[in-house]
Order: C-alpha cells, then sequence, then structure tokens
C-alpha cells in the first residue's frame, strides 16, 4: 500500500494560482527538508524570507504551520499557502508518492 499523498489531501483545499507557486517551489528546489516521518515533515520553504513548515497527518487530513505572513496564526480552515504546497509535494516526491497531475 503506497503512503498518503500529502498534496493530494491539500489540493482540493487551495486556489490555482497558488498551487502553480508550490509547484514552483519544488522546481526552483526552494524547500529543504529538515526532518520527517511516515507521518509528518519539517522543513524550510525559501521564499522571500525562509519559512518553517510543518505538516503532520492526522486521521484522514493533515495539520499544517507555516510561519509565512500569509499563513501564520490562521485556523485549520484557511487555505494552505505556497509554502505548505511546495514542501508537500517535496515530501511526497521524496518519499516516492505519486504527485498530482491535474
Amino acid at each position: 500500500m503506497q503512503a498518503p499523498s500529502a498534496a493530494r489531501v491539500l489540493l482540493p483545499k487551495t486556489y490555482e494560482g497558488i498551487w502553480r507557486r508550490g509547484e514552483e517551489y519544488l522546481s526552483r528546489n526552494k524547500v529543504l527538508i529538515l526532518a520527517q516521518d511516515s507521518r509528518g515533515v519539517r522543513a524550510i520553504a525559501q521564499g522571500t524570507d525562509q519559512y518553517e513548515v510543518v505538516l503532520r497527518f492526522v486521521g484522514e487530513g493533515l495539520s499544517r504551520r507555516c510561519t509565512c505572513p500569509y499563513f501564520e496564526g490562521r485556523s485549520a480552515q484557511h487555505p494552505p499557502c505556497k509554502h505548505i504546497i511546495g514542501v508537500a509535494l517535496a515530501w511526497d516526491k521524496d518519499r516516492g508518492v505519486s504527485l498530482p497531475t491535474k
């Protein structure tokens, strides 16, 4: 059984423009994974500044945190930022989880 995909959990919760910016973070190697296991990841996304991102599978969902001004202090219902998307994609790729194609 393949590991769950963080990106697939986040895809319906974000906007297309933010998703595309997250893909740019992946393609431009702007994500540095600091620690990971099968349930969670801690990483740095390098944008205008460095932002810390933490993702963790919780039940069927994904808890998420980013220190960027767009996301910090927001509720779990707030759309994820480009840094969270970039980290989710990088984490999935690092774990050999297939990335969403649409």
